[in-house]
């Protein structure tokens, strides 16, 4: 299995089918249209994270609706991202799911990417996270 290891506190391997060599790096552009649509999480079927292809992201909770948070997301290159957004040097190629909500961003590493299922690995907690697409 063809993995491009990312070292930023914790290690984690950014989707292989992404890409076909791994010396190329995963695109962008396929990714983004993978994670377009509406995922459940898969400890909590309550909580749902919608991404819309303009942008903007939405988090519900099923049955609260003062918990409903909207907000933007996008896929960052490891070399786009700010010096205090890295905690360590992160690798050129890799690729990052950034979150915006309320003036703060959260940051999570593609751990598994498929039309059907996500995991995210949150770098602030270190935990995982799985989805499954709704729509």
């Amino acid at each position: 299995m063809k993995n491009i290891v990312i070292a930023l506190g914790l290690t984690f391997a950014i989707v292989p089918a992404f890409a076909a060599d791994p010396a190329t790096p995963p695109d962008i552009a396929q990714m983004k249209a993978v994670l377009v649509g509406t995922w459940q999480r898969n400890d909590d079927g309550r909580f749902t994270r919608e991404l819309d292809g303009n942008g903007t992201e939405t988090d519900r909770y099923d049955g609260d609706d003062s918990a409903t948070i909207q907000g933007t997301w996008a896929l960052v290159k490891g070399d786009a991202l700010a010096p205090d957004r890295k905690g360590h040097k992160a690798p050129a190629d890799a690729v990052f799911l950034m979150l915006s909500q309320n003036g703060d961003a959260a940051l999570f590493g593609i751990t598994a990417l498929n039309p059907q299922s996500l995991t995210l690995l949150n770098l602030a907690g270190g935990n995982s996270i799985g989805f499954s697409r709704l729509k």
